[in-house]
């Protein structure tokens, strides 16, 4: 049995990572309990959850963290314990003399980059503070989620660190639309190249440099799908600036297109990545060390431009070779599917 904690029942990033590992684990017949920490909730979140197999838990009001952390253990006796995000790690490192099953931490990004651009410099110090003691923890396996997290968590002093790519859920199933179906279900344009940005719109995941772009190519249409703090100046765009806030529809969006960019100043392995694989598009992202080292997987069609420079994406662009042959869904199939994310998960707690 695999008991998962979380901060709260809400679409993002980590959390779609729970939902491919829900699915994963569920196809290897193990039993899957998500407990959130939080009592706010997505209705639409609790149903994939329930949808992929996995049983919910919530945080009783008024309840303690450890408290509940600890009710949950005892009533489930799970053979794994595995906590997302640093409220969750911090209750597991609390408890964690009560549990003698095994205690993996998810690490999603690089919490010395990250949280620095989020929270300012006091509030991210007092929060590496405390993340480090996770962080050093032998008693805790720490999961990261690509080889660049792993090495800048062990330059720090991290102890008993492995590298599990996160994977996508893969269903061959899949009932998928023709592009020209999907083209005039989303209300755009065929026959015009499309590139797709998916992410939180703010300054560390760059979105203005896509809509400075655009004002560049105005043959070519860039769909934003995401909201955050940028969006209202993003609306100021060019016509070929397609800004259309969050959906639960991503893959749609990214069958019909054709090329992705990721301009991030900073990442852990992001999951729209690995949609964008899946959907055989052509990845364009700047060139920080997440990205420099999936562009060193065998096979994979990608491109890196200097980070922060907008000229440097123009010129990319501008070289693209539009007729290319792309096969990036095989190596999403083969490095990061949710079977093979989930299997490596066990593995590392030889169960």
């Amino acid at each position: 049995m695999f008991l998962i904690f979380i901060s709260e029942l809400k679409f993002s990033g980590p959390n779609n990572v729970v939902l491919s590992l829900i699915s994963g684990l569920k196809k290897m017949d193990l039993d899957v309990t998500v407990s959130a920490l939080r009592k706010r909730q997505d209705d639409d979140y609790v149903a994939r959850v329930e949808a992929l197999g996995g049983k919910v838990e919530k945080i009783g009001r008024l309840e303690p963290v450890t408290f509940f952390v600890t009710r949950m253990a005892n009533k489930y006796k799970p053979m794994i314990i595995n906590s997302h995000g640093i409220r969750a790690d911090l209750a597991i490192l609390i408890t964690k003399s009560f549990y003698n099953c095994n205690l993996l931490s998810t690490i999603h990004n690089v919490p010395y980059e990250d949280y620095l651009s989020r929270y300012g410099a006091l509030k991210s110090k007092v929060m590496l503070f405390a993340h480090s003691k996770v962080f050093k923890c032998q008693r805790i396996k720490k999961v990261a989620v690509s080889n660049n997290v792993r090495n800048k968590l062990l330059s720090r002093g991290a102890k008993n660190i492995h590298t599990v790519y996160n994977g996508v859920i893969f269903d061959n199933n899949e009932n998928k639309l023709r592009r020209e179906n999907l083209l005039a279900k989303l209300g755009l344009e065929k026959d015009r190249i499309k590139f797709v940005f998916c992410g939180h719109l703010d300054e560390i995941k760059q979105p203005l440099i896509v809509k400075e772009v655009a004002f560049h190519f105005s043959e070519y249409d860039f769909i934003i799908l995401g909201d955050g703090p940028q969006r209202e100046e993003m609306e100021s765009g060019p016509s070929n600036l397609l800004v259309k806030g969050r959906v639960n529809n991503v893959l749609d969006y990214m069958y019909v297109s054709d090329f992705f960019i990721m301009p991030s100043l900073t990442e852990g392995m992001p999951m729209a990545f690995i949609e964008a694989l899946y959907s055989n598009l052509y990845p364009i992202c700047s060139d920080i060390d997440i990205f420099k080292e999936l562009s060193s997987l065998p096979g994979i069609s990608m491109r890196l431009f200097e980070t922060g420079c907008s000229q440097s994406l123009k010129d990319v662009i501008s070289s693209l070779n539009l007729d290319d042959n792309i096969t990036n869904y095989l190596i999403a199939q083969q490095c990061f599917s949710d079977i093979c994310m989930s299997q490596n998960y066990v593995a590392l707690c030889d169960v």
